[in-house]
This record gives C-alpha cells, sequence and structure tokens, in this order.
C-alpha cells in the first residue's frame, strides 16, 4: 500500500517495486475466480490462455489490481448479461493479454482521453456507475512501468477490447 501511495503522489515509480517474477496466468485466474465469486449479476467468464510463456517481471499485487478494474469495468458498462473474455497469446518476446466484454463500448471520440488521471466518458445511460477516472489510468501505468503497452478498440454497442502488451521475464 506505501508503494502505491507513494507512486499514486508522483514521489517514485513502479520499477522500483516491480521485480519478481510473476505468472500472469495465475493472476488472471485469481481475477475471474473473485469476480465470479464476488459479483451479484450472472457473469459469463471465459478464459482462453494459450500463451505458452507467461512470466512477467512486476508486482503481483499491482497486476491483480489492474486486471480486476478491467473486469470490474467490464461488468459495469454492460447492461445486461455480462460475457467477458480473457485471451493470451505469444508475440515476438511478449505475452499479449486482451480482455474482451459485450458491453455498451467507448465512441472514437473518447478513445484517446480513457487513460487519463480524472477522465470518464459521459454516458447518459449510466447514472449509477461510480468512479473517480482513475482506474484506467492505474492500469496503463502499471502496464507501462512494466516495459509494456496498452491499447483499446472499440465500437458503441458492440463493447471493447483492450490490449495489454508485457515482455516476457528473462529467465
Amino acid at each position: 500500500c506505501d508503494d502505491l501511495l507513494a507512486i499514486a503522489s508522483g514521489e517514485s515509480t513502479l520499477t522500483s517495486v516491480m521485480s519478481n517474477k510473476v505468472d500472469l496466468h495465475q493472476v488472471i485466474s485469481t481475477v475471474l475466480d473473485n469476480s465470479k465469486a464476488c459479483c451479484n449479476t450472472e457473469i459469463l467468464l471465459t478464459r482462453n490462455l494459450e500463451a505458452t510463456r507467461y512470466h512477467v517481471t512486476g508486482k503481483e499485487t499491482f497486476l491483480v489490481n489492474a486486471f480486476s478494474n478491467l473486469v470490474d469495468n467490464a461488468v459495469k458498462y454492460t447492461n445486461d448479461h455480462p460475457e467477458i473474455t480473457v485471451a493470451t497469446r505469444n508475440q515476438n518476446g511478449h505475452v499479449i493479454v486482451e480482455v474482451s466484454d459485450n458491453g455498451i463500448g467507448i465512441d472514437k471520440k473518447d478513445l484517446d482521453s480513457i487513460f487519463e488521471k480524472f477522465y470518464r466518458v459521459a454516458n447518459q445511460d449510466q447514472h449509477d456507475v461510480k468512479g473517480f477516472g482513475l482506474g484506467l489510468s492505474y492500469v496503463k501505468m502499471v502496464v507501462e512501468q512494466m516495459g509494456g503497452q496498452i491499447s483499446v478498440k472499440s465500437n458503441p454497442g458492440k463493447g471493447s477490447t483492450f490490449i495489454l502488451k508485457f515482455p516476457l521475464y528473462n529467465d
């Protein structure tokens, strides 16, 4: 928690605390199991963990928080019967993780801003969704501090796919 507070206040970066070998498949499984157990809504969670190499250098708690945020957003921004798929694959020395949902989607005009601190998409249909606009900026910060990249593909009414690309752990 102290690590996170220092980072949030700008006094530190994650690099200094992200030196552990982390099993990304285990992190994903933990997040999906917790989401299924905690959610009041009927959720369809699918895992397509096809990456044969899935260890990264990082800190497990930060990754659990980042993936939990993506899954929580997928549930919050789906009107009925959330369907979330988390898939992994390897590509050129990286592990790619895609988190897809069948939610309300994000308008093109908002895509460039969603990773900024405090940015919230104005959704007239979603009055009950609470938050401060910090979740996706946190996810981006974790991914980038690990040397990775994050992007999103989305269409209003058709859902979103967040694509995270992490360098593999060097043995």
